[in-house]
């Protein structure tokens, strides 16, 4: 990607690291990144992920820091991930640019680094500053329904947990009480929770039932079928045609 010198000289190399990741020497680089990890929301193996985790993450910040953003804005930032909430029938060409600039008005940077290996890590939630934080996302899924679930709940993290704490969001999801918390932010804002309490009760799940449902609620079929799927109300490999798959044309 460009961050380390070209070459296979190691004291190059261990040089190019350290300025990659802004620490003196190794030593502080553990020492720094071990106490990281216990912000880290990441399963019992994480350990051994650390480096992995801990590259693609600075990846993500180091594209951030050159995102121009104003100042964070609770308020602001609330009131546009509404608008973002719009956009989920929209093409990645139409959404992308858009979601981005919304997120930056209200002091939110939206990045997106590919998968690395060993990390399996869809998104993530870090403040840069006392008045910007950043959200970055992997496209791990390449679907749209686990992409705007994901947006959303790390969008969550941010509007109401504490800004020392970073939110690593992989295939293995904790239990704690803020997950809870950011999941129920995300299906909620997506899908009101009425509204769709309303649609599973009448238990009619055919095509046609969750387009009218889907167009009723402003938001892409596919996003409705991937809620029905993850709480068992239809089998996984049902309605698979309405979701989309794409790659975003920052990753």
């Amino acid at each position: 990607m460009g961050y380390l010198p070209p070459g296979k000289d190691r004291l190059e190399l261990l040089e190019g690291l350290l300025h990659f990741f802004r620490v003196p020497g190794v030593d502080q680089w553990a020492s720094y990144y071990s106490k990281t990890a216990t912000s880290f929301r990441k399963s019992p193996s994480f350990t051994d992920d650390l480096p992995h985790i801990a590259t693609w993450l600075r990846v993500g910040e180091k594209i951030a820091e050159q995102v121009e953003t104003h100042p964070y804005n609770k308020e602001k930032f609330s009131a546009n991930l509404k608008k973002i909430r719009d956009l989920t029938n929209k093409s990645p060409k139409e959404f992308e640019p858009e979601m981005k600039k919304l997120c930056a008005e209200a002091g939110v940077a939206l990045v997106f680094v590919p998968e690395f290996q060993k990390t399996h890590v869809s998104g993530a939630t870090r403040w840069l500053s006392s008045d910007k934080a950043m959200i970055v996302m992997s496209l791990r899924h390449k679907t749209n329904d686990h992409f705007w679930f994901t947006f959303f709940h790390e969008a969550a993290h941010i509007l109401k947990h504490g800004r020392k704490e970073i939110f690593i969001d992989s295939k293995e999801l904790d239990k704690s009480d803020k997950e809870e918390e950011a999941n129920r932010f995300s299906r909620n804002m997506l899908i009101p929770e009425k509204e769709y309490n309303r649609f599973v009760k009448a238990a009619h799940f055919y095509e046609k039932d969750i387009l009218e449902f889907a167009k009723k609620n402003t938001i892409h079929p596919a996003i409705v079928v991937g809620r029905l799927q993850r709480e068992d109300h239809i089998d996984h490999g049902w309605h698979n045609g309405f979701k989309e798959k794409f790659e975003l044309k920052g990753i």
